[in-house]
């Protein structure tokens, strides 16, 4: 049996220091037909200098992570979601790699 990477979580979360460029991010998404990932407030718990924050479920992480990373607009990624709080959550374990 393998293990689904993010098999425990509901949503990536990414951050970014300016608004700019999560919405840069988020424009990213929704051009590449990735309209499951939107804006939504930083939670308060997270450090970010900017107060908008990229989410995605889950089942499409790859997919958004693969995309910013490749186009240099990669935050900085968390797992789990508002219910279950927030962990810092490596590109490798987004990737299955």
């Amino acid at each position: 049996m393998t293990t689904t990477p993010l098999a425990d979580t509901d949503f990536v979360l990414l951050t970014y220091d300016r608004a700019h460029d999560a919405m840069d991010a988020a424009s990213l998404t929704d051009e590449a037909g990735l309209t499951d990932a939107v804006l939504v407030p930083r939670p308060r718990t997270l450090s970010a200098r900017c107060g908008v924050a990229l989410r995605a479920p889950a089942s499409s992480a790859r997919a958004v992570v693969s995309l910013l990373l490749a186009s240099g607009k990669l935050g900085v990624v968390y797992c789990g979601s508002p219910k279950s709080g927030w962990r810092p959550c490596p590109t490798e374990e987004i990737m299955g790699s």
